[in-house]
């Protein structure tokens, strides 16, 4: 959703929201992560290319209080619990 700064401030301000953050646009790098999974031995065994495939990711955010995100609290020379 875009909002002006005006709009985002009336949104913060509902009871029903508990947060608002800006919307950044980011560029995803694959030259590490296709090497690290071997999509490459993937599309070259299967004939894979994508072709015909539509992905839709909906982000709810995360749950800070999941085990595996124990570290939070930004010293990461600490793996203690976020405080």
């Amino acid at each position: 959703m875009n909002l002006s700064a005006g709009e985002a401030n009336i949104v913060k301000e509902s009871p029903y929201v508990k947060d608002v953050y800006p919307n950044y646009k980011v560029k995803v790098i694959l030259d590490s992560s296709v090497p690290a999974m071997k999509i490459d031995s993937a599309r070259n065994s299967f004939g894979l290319d994508g072709s015909g495939v539509v992905i839709a990711i909906i982000d709810t955010g995360i749950d800070a209080t999941h085990e595996s995100l124990d570290d939070l609290d930004d010293n990461a020379s600490t793996n203690d619990l976020r405080s």
